[in-house]
């Protein structure tokens, strides 16, 4: 069975500021912001969630080509890894989806309201649009370090499954 390196599966736990990457035909890249990510362990596959604000022209761009590019980064660190892969599954969130969205969000609002270096207003902390969402489900096709140092741009060890 294929599976995410297992630290890959821990850093999503957060949190982490994640963005998502699409593009239509003609190549034109579109992105938008997440509000968490689950690895859905052992597989290959990632769930993010995707407020519906922000829904097109990601949408879009998903049922014409299917191609994801997600970042996840931490902002102390800079820890970054890029994810690049095929979505399996796009659906409305779940009751089950928005717990664990809403519980990402809020580990983000204290990550930056407690421990982040530099004070930051309420509005910019607590002001995320996340209701409703759309949760994307994509299975992992190549895995790249982001992280600033030498391993930058590296792919990180990882056989995904066929098909």
């Amino acid at each position: 069975m294929v599976m995410l390196p297992s630290d890959i599966v821990e850093f999503f736990h957060g949190p982490q500021i994640m963005a998502l990457g699409t593009r239509d035909a003609t190549l034109r890249p579109a992105m938008g912001r997440l509000l968490g990510a689950f690895a859905e362990g052992p597989t290959d596959r990632i769930s993010f969630f995707l407020p519906n604000v922000q829904s097109e022209p990601h949408l879009t761009n998903l049922a014409d080509n299917g191609l994801v590019a997600m970042t996840a980064g931490e902002a102390r660190t800079h820890r970054n890894y890029q994810f690049k892969g095929r979505v399996v599954a796009v659906r409305a969130s779940t009751a089950a989806d928005a717990a664990i969205r809403d519980l990402y969000r809020d580990k983000l609002i204290r990550y930056f309201r407690e421990e982040y270096f530099m004070p930051l207003p309420d509005e910019f902390i607590g002001g995320y649009i996340s209701e409703p969402s759309t949760t994307i489900t994509f299975r992992v096709a190549k895995i790249f370090n982001q992280t600033p140092g030498p391993n930058a741009g590296k792919p990180v060890d990882f056989v995904p499954a066929e098909g």
